[in-house]
Order: C-alpha cells, then sequence, then structure tokens
C-alpha cells in the first residue's frame, strides 16, 4: 500500500510543478533525491525552473494547488512519515534525501505477500465413498465387513464368479470383445467363454502342447508355447492355427501393437513379427531369460527373471534403458502412463518405477510367490499363486487388501472397468469378480 502512496505523491507533485521536460533518470530513488519531496514541515521548496506567470514571475506551485489535491499530497506524505516513525520506533526525522528502497523494503508490498499453496493433485473423490482419491490419500474407508468397489462404493463382499470349470491347468488369460480366452497349459486347448457366463466354454484350437501366454486384437487370438516353442495365431472364432515363430526356444510372454507382435524368449531376446506377412526376427538379443512383456506408445517394457532386471526399449530411437535392477526373479510386469509395476517371487515384493526411470517404490512386500499383475485407474491388482490369495493396492501404496482367497494357485489375470478376470491352474477353473 505504501508504495501506492508514494507513486501518488510523486505524480501529484509533478502534476503541481508544471509541464516540464522530464529528467533522466535510474529509479525511484533518483527521482525523490532530485525532487526533495519530503523537505520540511513547511511543505515543498518552490522549483527554480518553476513556470511564470502572466507578470514574467515564478509560480509557487503548491500555493496554486487545488484544495483536494493539496490535502491528498500533505495527507499521504503524513502517512509515509508516520509510517516511517512507527517503523523506526523513533521520531522521524526529515532527510535532505531519502532512500526510496530502505522506505519500501520496510513495508509489506503486494510481491512481498504470502502466495497460498495450490494443491499439486486433484483428488477424485466425486460421489465416492471409499477407495484411493489418486493423490495418495483416501476418499474414506467402509466398514470392516464391507469391500470398496473400484467405484469407490461400500458393498458387501461380492462374490467369485466361475465362468468356467473342469479345465487342464489353465493359464494365460485375455479379454476380447465379449469374451473371455485362456490357454490350457494341460492338454494343449485354447478356450473361450462369454463375459456374462451364461455361456458354456467354448473349445477354439487344440495346439496338443503347453500353451502359455495370450493377446488378442480386433480379430486375432496370439499365444506362446512353453514346450512347442512356437508363436502362433488364429481368428477368435477359431482355428486353424498360423505358425508366427517355429521351434526355435521357450517363448513366454507376449504383447501387441496395432501392427507387430512382441514376445520374449528363454534364449535370451526381445523379438518381434508383423501382424501381415509374419516374418519373425530378433528385436534384442542379448538378454538373459526375458519373462513377461508389454507394448505401450511406441515402447516395450519387460522383465529379465534370470537378469533380474526391469527394462524399456524405445522402438523410435532403439534405445535400452535398465529401469531396476539387481532385482529378484522379476516376473509379471503392468504399465499405465506414468510407472512400470512387477513382481518379484523370491522376495515376494510389488513394485514400481517411474516409466522415465527414477526411485523404485515397494508397494506391498511379504506376499507369496506373486505372479502376475494388472491395473486400472486407481488399483494394482495381482496373483499370489502359494498362498491362493488376489489382492490390491492404490497405485500410490498403502496397505493391501485381499480381493479374493482360498483359490487353487491363480495364475494370469486381466480386467476389465468392472471386472476381475483370473486362471486357476491347480483348481481348474476360470473365475471373476466385482472389482
Amino acid at each position: 500500500m505504501k508504495r501506492y502512496q508514494l507513486l501518488i505523491l510523486c505524480a501529484l507533485l509533478a502534476f503541481c510543478k508544471g509541464p516540464q521536460k522530464p529528467p533522466q533518470i535510474d529509479g525511484m530513488a533518483q527521482l525523490l533525491d532530485e525532487g526533495s519531496i519530503l523537505q520540511s514541515d513547511s511543505g515543498v521548496e518552490p522549483d527554480s525552473q518553476a513556470p511564470l506567470n502572466d507578470q514574467g514571475q515564478a509560480q509557487d506551485s503548491q500555493e496554486d494547488l487545488p484544495q483536494p489535491a493539496t490535502d491528498l499530497v500533505e495527507d499521504a506524505t503524513n502517512d509515509i512519515k508516520g509510517d516511517l516513525a512507527l517503523d523506526a520506533q523513533g521520531e522521524l526525522d526529515t532527510p535532505q534525501h531519502l532512500d526510496i528502497d530502505e522506505v519500501l523494503d520496510s513495508h509489506e508490498t503486494v510481491d512481498s505477500l504470502p502466495t497460498p499453496d495450490l494443491p499439486s493433485c486433484a483428488p477424485k473423490c466425486n460421489g465416492k465413498q471409499c477407495g484411493p482419491d489418486g493423490c495418495g490419500e483416501s476418499c474414506g474407508t467402509c466398514d470392516v465387513a464391507d469391500f470398496c468397489t473400484v467405484g469407490g462404493q461400500c458393498i458387501a463382499p461380492p462374490q467369485i464368479e466361475i465362468l468356467a470349470q473342469g479345465q487342464s491347468q489353465p493359464m494365460g488369460i485375455a479379454i476380447g470383445n465379449d469374451y473371455v480366452y485362456w490357454a490350457n497349459k494341460g492338454d494343449g486347448r485354447l478356450m473361450r467363454a462369454a463375459l456374462t457366463g451364461t455361456q458354456a466354454p467354448e473349445e477354439l484350437f487344440n495346439a496338443g502342447y503347453n500353451p502359455w501366454a495370450l493377446a488378442v486384437d480386433e480379430t486375432r487370438l496370439y499365444w506362446t508355447d512353453i514346450l512347442e516353442g512356437t508363436v502362433r495365431y488364429m481368428v477368435k472364432t477359431g482355428g486353424p492355427a498360423q505358425v508366427i515363430s517355429g521351434s526355435t526356444s521357450v517363448h513366454r510372454g507376449i504383447s501387441l501393437s496395432g501392427t507387430h507382435a512382441y514376445w520374449t524368449s528363454d534364449m535370451g531376446a526381445i523379438w518381434s513379427s508383423t501382424k501381415v506377412n509374419p516374418t519373425p526376427s530378433p528385436l534384442l538379443p542379448g538378454q538373459d531369460q526375458p519373462e513377461d512383456i508389454r507394448y505401450t506408445d511406441n515402447m516395450i517394457f519387460w522383465t529379465d527373471r534370470a537378469q533380474g532386471s526391469v527394462n524399456s526399449l524405445n522402438l523410435s530411437s532403439n534405445e535400452k534403458v535398465s529401469l531396476a535392477v539387481l532385482q529378484e526373479w522379476p516376473m509379471g510386469i503392468a504399465v499405465d502412463e506414468t510407472h512400470v509395476y512387477w513382481t518379484t517371487m523370491d522376495t515376494d515384493s510389488v513394485r514400481r518405477v517411474p516409466t522415465t526411470g527414477g526411485e523404485i517404490q515397494e508397494l506391498a512386500s511379504e506376499q507369496a510367490d506373486p505372479f502376475r499383475l494388472t491395473l486400472d485407474e486407481f488399483f494394482v491388482y495381482w496373483t499370489n499363486r502359494q498362498n491362493g490369495q488376489v489382492l490390491r493396492i492404490a497405485k500410490e501404496g498403502g496397505v493391501p487388501s485381499i480381493v479374493a482367497q482360498g483359490l487353487g494357485k491363480p495364475g494370469f489375470i486381466t480386467s476389465t472397468a468392472t471386472y476381475l478376470y483370473w486362471t486357476n491352474s491347480e483348481d481348474g477353473t476360470v473365475t471373476r469378480i466385482q472389482k
């Protein structure tokens, strides 16, 4: 406020003195020095360069000031004097030269007012009773006996629904259109069932070996086989199956882009092939035992269980980055817009790291052979092979909660907006539960 009083004072004094050539000055302090605004209690000295009146005599600018302007100058001057005296805690001397910087430094200005703290993250709790807010906090908690849905509503614990039973070691699972697809490792069959659970399971193809991981696009189903050592595809309505890669290695994880298929090989390579006129080639040789893989935004991410690493490859620049090393048998992997998530079976942990690299965050520890995982907007979900549980935790961290338990070796897991789907290799079931 004091800054504005000084500016008003200076402007009025300049007006009172009449038109004159602006001085070439550097800053407000020099203007005050040259003008000697605060001279004495008697007022402002007449300017030696003041304009002449009609008789050729020097005109006293203060005497000819309109009364309101004179009062305003006097009030502003007295306010500044009073504040200076108050700040100094003593009488105010009437200096010949006033240092404007000292005056302004001793008073609060607009620039020095505290800036309110603005939230760096906008919580997403509108209409939610519970669950994470997306900023590391909670929108609320449910009663002990209730379950918090992914939509943030407290409900009675949902029941597990069995979509298929009597399967032979079902492993890989994928969602496409209105169906859930899975691979029976035990008898080599590729199967599907309606997401609604109203249709009996349907056999699509009998591979005869050990199909492992699945991926689907708009029209095709792709899978790896850990016994035959092949990568195959077929239309989603059923065979015949076409071979992309022959018996060259034990192939494990698989992921798709719009134009390519990418998969991992126990022989130490990341492979790729075009979908049209498939021609497989080693995209990145020299790895150890790459396990699971995900494609997103012209990047691929994978775990290498023997090397103990989590890695990325930019498909445009061909730049490989080791996002995490010295991991203990990393297995499943999942990726969102900002982070990479994975499980480590030897240390029974679920971890994450920024997709561009950085600090590793342990989300959950003391698990029981965490295997594969999946994501939605707020949660990370994973399967524990040893104790038969499916669990979840907020992406930012917190306390894990059990989604389902009492299962027979849950393995691969995937999700839609409202349900989780997973296979249970020991039970021979394919199940789902509301999120």
